[in-house]
Parts: structure tokens; sequence; C-alpha cells
């Protein structure tokens, strides 16, 4: 993570209070579009500017927790868990709202002056894909309430670059480009003898011949 002179000074003081930001942009399980929302580990929903562009985040708290983060050299894939614990009914609503897996996740550092409560600067920590979401519920209390804990395993953007060259040129992945696009339709038969026609039209519109 690299952060700036400005942050590496007020951590030196001691005077600034630290907040966590986490950004996704998801699924809407009801309209299949591409939604984006915030939590982030403050009391108070806040908006942020972030690259540019203000940002929503709703409250955690102060029960969002993330493992520590590493940071090398090189194009090994990283990996982080954040646990969001005692989710508001809002926060557990937006959650179930989205599917998370595979979804795009920025995560932000933004330190505060803990006199002003003013914003010292915003770096980022992490970028990267959700790999494995869960969302758990605790047994009811005597008082009949419960509380909900949501996990994201998370990897880093590197692991796109795991992919192997079938995952990124599939026949699936060129007809969501082009859905008449047939060019790769036998490339996961490997020494299969395949009856294909060529020279003559078909109902697609294509010249085949036997």
């Amino acid at each position: 993570m690299l952060i700036s002179n400005k942050m590496q000074l007020a951590l030196q003081t001691g005077a600034v209070i630290p907040r966590w930001l986490v950004w996704v942009c998801a699924k809407d399980e009801s309209t299949g579009e591409l939604q984006k929302f915030g939590l982030w580990s403050g009391d108070d929903d806040a908006s942020f500017e972030i690259d540019g562009e203000v940002r929503e985040y709703l409250a955690s708290g102060g029960f969002i927790t993330m493992s520590d983060p590493t940071y090398e050299a090189g194009t090994n894939v990283q990996k982080q868990r954040l646990t969001f614990s005692m989710l508001s009914d809002e926060v557990k609503a937006a959650v179930q709202q989205y599917s998370l897996r595979l979804a795009p996740v920025e995560i932000h550092l933004t330190l505060h002056d803990v006199e002003t409560w003013e914003i010292v600067d915003v770096a980022r920590a992490f970028k990267g894909t959700v790999e494995d979401p869960a969302i758990s519920d605790s047994a009811k209390s005597d008082s009949g309430t419960s509380s909900s804990t949501l996990e994201l395993s998370l990897v880093s953007t590197s692991r796109a670059g795991t992919r192997t060259l079938a995952a990124k040129k599939s026949a699936a992945s060129l007809r969501l480009r082009n859905e008449s696009d047939r060019g790769r339709a036998y490339a996961d038969l490997a020494g299969a003898d395949i009856d294909v026609e060529w020279g003559e039209e078909d109902s697609s519109g294509y010249f085949v011949r036997r």
C-alpha cells in the first residue's frame, strides 16, 4: 500500500484515527444489473471522494475486521479476509440483495484527525475480487434477537493472470461478444473426429459442405 507523505506524517504523530472503506461492484439479484455499494468502519453513513468519484458508504461501526494486509513485489496472488459482525438490518438487506461472488472489490484506508475528525488523506489498500462470500446468523438470544456475520474471502487482481488460455478465449466467451461466433466451438475437444460441413449455406447463414 502506498501512502502519501501527509499520511506518513500524520501516522508518526499518532493523532489520527484509522478507518477502513470497502467498495463492492456486485450484481443485483432482482434486476440482474451491476450495482455499487460501500461499507465502512464508521458509526454513521458517510460520503468519501475516491479517485474523483463521490461514493456513499453504509456504517458498520467497529464491527469490521480485516486480516493483516500483506504486500510483495511480483505477480503472486494476494489474499485478504474481511469480517463484518453485528450487521444492521439495513446492511444485511443490502448484502442479501446482491450476488457477491466474483464481484470486484476495493479497500481503502482513511485517516481522520483525532480532534476535528477531518480526513487527513485516503490510500488504497487492496484491489481484487470476492472469491467466497458467506453470511451466517447466530442463535437467538433469550430476548429473541440474533446477529448476522458476513465473511468475504478476497483475492487480488493478480488472479486474472492465472486463468488458462481456454478460459480467456473459450467458445462461450467469444459468443458474449458475438452470439453467432462459432470459431472455437470444438476447441475443448482434443483428438476427436468432428463431422463439420463446409461450402453450403445453412439456416444460420453459414456456407457449409459435408
